[in-house]
């Protein structure tokens, strides 16, 4: 991180991706898989980024109908 700060300062930001990616990969995924596996209920719905936009275009659709 310390070099993703340095590079920052010099004016290239995109070396934050690598910790970005590191943190929400080793951390927040299964902190979110252990959260979902705490639930009584099942969720709603669960999926990929393109089936969630299909299913919220789908449902913003027939609302505005």
């Amino acid at each position: 991180m310390l070099e993703a700060l340095a590079s920052h300062e010099r004016g290239t930001p995109e070396a934050h991706k690598t910790w970005i990616r590191q943190l929400l990969t080793d951390y927040y995924d299964p902190m979110y898989e252990y959260q979902m596996n705490k639930r009584n209920r099942p969720p709603v719905f669960r999926g990929n980024e393109g089936t969630s936009r299909s299913i919220y275009c789908t449902l913003r659709s027939a609302m505005a109908d």
